[in-house]
């Protein structure tokens, strides 16, 4: 369980700094044009987040339901 908490920790930083410096350079992106795109990327590292997440949660629920049974 803990390399998955640790993968999932991975991308929730990745996600956070990309966040982080899309913020930083908010101006320059709008002049650009490339709000949008950003946008994108941001939400696709969200999915990405997600689904690297689910190993994680799976094996929560697992602990906690095999708890419950006894």
């Amino acid at each position: 369980m803990r390399p998955a908490r640790m993968i999932w920790g991975k991308a929730i930083k990745e996600r956070v700094s990309a966040s982080s410096n899309m913020l930083a350079q908010i101006k320059s992106l709008k002049m650009m044009g490339l709000t949008d795109y950003m946008s994108k990327s941001i939400q696709d590292l969200r999915v990405h987040e997600l689904n690297v997440s689910r190993k994680f949660r799976l094996a929560l629920i697992r602990i906690l339901t095999t708890g419950k049974l006894y």
